[in-house]
């Protein structure tokens, strides 16, 4: 109780910095996006911090495992969501999402 009272007083500077978070890494998704056009279809989320986003693979969960063990990049298949095998959930709250996502564009050049 004594953390969730001290959270809402200072809301608005949690949500702030949340957003501010959000936006940077929206804008360096759609640039990876932008560079990867073939191999993904990018619909950017209309609210929230995650998106379901299309892959262009036979397998998003075996491209999953793969790409965890080969990069060190987690992605979650959309069949863990109750989608199809061709889509991966991207979320885009945490501050290390720029790390990843230049890992993730390393393991796509070299590939």
């Amino acid at each position: 109780e004594a953390l969730a009272r001290v959270a809402l007083q200072v809301g608005e500077t949690l949500a702030g910095r949340s957003r501010r978070i959000i936006a940077g890494n929206l804008a360096a998704a759609g640039d990876f996006f932008d560079r990867w056009l073939g191999m993904f279809e990018w619909r950017p989320p209309q609210a929230g911090s995650v998106a379901l986003v299309g892959v262009n693979v036979p397998s998003a969960t075996a491209y999953c495992h793969n790409l965890a063990r080969d990069a060190g990049v987690l992605l979650l298949p959309g069949p863990c969501l109750g989608a199809d095998d061709h889509s991966v959930r991207f979320g885009f709250g945490r501050v290390g999402f720029a790390a990843a996502l230049a890992a993730y564009d390393r393991y796509l050049s070299a590939a």
